[in-house]
């Protein structure tokens, strides 16, 4: 079990490395990660690697629906989970948000 463990937080770790390597500030990427994690626990028996578009966009649209973030963290989550597929597992999703993905969604002051 601790191999598994183990290969879970290097999974996570390099994934935070390479929202880093996607342009996004260091310290925003902990969110990016935050986003790729809490997603991979919302649907119970289904591998990242077996999600599609829609799993993304109802993940999307539940959380919108909850109605407890603004938008910008809305737009974060999209932009994570569009560097974890496209850039870091490398399965192709179209773009969930018009715009630069590599530019760091954060509190408008």
């Amino acid at each position: 079990m601790e191999n598994n463990q183990n290969s879970v937080n290097n999974f996570w770790d390099n994934f935070r490395k390479a929202v880093i390597e996607h342009g996004i500030p260091e310290k925003y990427a902990e969110w990016y990660v935050k986003w790729g994690e809490k997603f991979a626990l919302s649907i119970k028996g289904k591998p990242l690697r077996l999600r599609d578009i829609n799993d993304v966009k109802s993940y999307i649209s539940k959380i919108r629906a909850d109605g407890n973030l603004q938008e910008w963290q809305i737009k974060q989550a999209q932009d994570a989970l569009h560097i974890l597929y496209n850039e870091y597992l490398k399965i192709p999703l179209s773009s969930s948000r018009s715009g630069n993905p590599a530019a760091p969604i954060k509190p408008d002051k």
